[in-house]
Formats: structure tokens, C-alpha cells, sequence
């Protein structure tokens, strides 16, 4: 009886592998970090950069059909580009 319960424990207890198709061999495997949410900030320092990326996202934005956040990219062409933009269309 001794016997089938080593094997038994030998066999499931002690194997804390994952089911990863060997790709834990050059990956790294789990770590903490893999846990945690990365964050990066980007900071606008000038008025003329802030124009150009809200253009740029205001394009993007009608390609995808996101009219809501176009305009959202719109209100910042206004404001920092002093240009006018028209409701539900891409900046230029």
C-alpha cells in the first residue's frame, strides 16, 4: 500500500508544470511580473504636438468608424490648433 502511495505522490503531487507545449523552456516560465498590469505615460509638452497627434487620431478614429472618439480628437485640434473642425468628421 506504501508503494502505490509514492508513486501516486511522486507522480501528481510533486509536478508543478503547466501545460505550456514546452514553450516555458524559453520564455522564462511564470513569474510574478506576469501578474502585474504595465502602465506607460507620454507627456505633450507643446501645443502645436498636441494638434498634430489629435489630427492624426481624428483620421484614425473616422477610418474605424469611431465617431465619439474622433471627436474627441477633434476637441483638441480646436483647442490647441485653433482650427475648426466639423462634428463627425477627420481633421486635416
Amino acid at each position: 500500500m506504501a508503494v502505490c502511495f509514492w508513486a501516486l505522490a511522486l507522480t501528481y503531487l510533486t509536478n508543478h508544470t503547466l501545460p505550456t507545449k514546452k514553450a516555458g523552456r524559453y520564455t522564462g516560465g511564470l513569474w510574478v511580473g506576469k501578474y502585474l498590469k504595465t502602465h506607460s505615460y507620454q507627456k505633450i509638452t507643446t501645443d502645436e504636438a498636441a494638434t498634430l497627434i489629435g489630427e492624426y487620431g481624428s483620421r484614425l478614429c473616422m477610418l474605424e468608424g469611431f465617431v465619439g472618439h474622433a471627436e474627441q480628437c477633434n476637441l483638441r485640434v480646436r483647442r490647441y490648433g485653433n482650427k475648426e473642425v466639423p462634428y463627425g468628421t477627420g481633421a486635416q
